[in-house]
């Protein structure tokens, strides 16, 4: 097999998982795995989202644009005071600006999730009033 340095490839199947937990109130959220070392703009993880959980608190993105892949499962797409259920095969695009907003699993079974989020430019996180 020949070096592709610095491109990488992963086999998402077997890339361990951490979990991951909201940073203010230690609230248990998805197991993420980064995916595509190296890259500057573009942002990739893989999610497993457990019943009951989202992905992150209520936000949206000043500059940073993203996509919500559904792999496996179906999730609720929480965008303001909109939602939708997300299946898999599905491909949920949230532009930056906002409205807030979270990706939940209210189902039965787990989710997984392919998310992907770019910005050339410096991005602000901005946090839903709780």
């Amino acid at each position: 097999m020949s070096d592709l340095s610095p491109a990488s490839v992963e086999r998402l199947d077997a890339l361990p998982l951490t979990p991951s937990r909201a940073r203010a109130s230690g609230e248990p959220l998805g197991e993420v795995a980064a995916l595509g070392p190296g890259l500057s703009h573009l942002r990739v993880h893989v999610e497993r989202l457990a019943p009951g959980r989202r992905s992150s608190r209520p936000h949206h993105h000043t500059a940073r644009e993203e996509c919500v892949l559904v792999l496996e499962g179906a999730v609720t797409l929480v965008l303001g005071d909109s939602r939708r259920e997300v299946q898999a095969g599905e491909l949920a695009s949230l532009p930056a600006g906002g409205p807030a907003h979270v990706i939940v699993n209210e189902a039965a079974d787990a989710a997984r999730l392919l998310v992907f989020s770019a910005s050339p430019v410096a991005d602000e996180v901005v946090y839903a009033p709780a």
